[in-house]
């Protein structure tokens, strides 16, 4: 079973939102995503990887909700039939 996970590295949220990298630190360095609001550090230092909350960037970036976003990527989508 898949376990959804709000919180996630820089690798893992550009998959799940389909941005490379250098967009994520553009939007970070241009102050669209905020520290605390968008992200922090997993530790104590200022090399500490960063943790990105997806709900939060997700909006940032135009993407809806966290729910939008996963139905989005579980829910496979289908044409209807037309009745004639």
């Amino acid at each position: 079973a898949h376990v959804w996970q709000r919180f996630m590295g820089t690798v893992e949220i550009c998959k799940q939102l389909g941005i490379s990298r250098s967009h994520l630190y553009r939007l970070r360095k241009q102050g669209i995503l905020k520290p605390i609001t968008h992200y922090w550090r997993s530790g104590d230092s200022t090399n500490s990887p960063l943790l990105w909350d997806l709900e939060t960037v997700g909006f940032a970036l135009g993407v809806g909700s966290w729910l939008g976003l996963l139905i989005s990527q579980r829910v496979h989508h289908f044409q209807p039939y037309i009745c004639m």
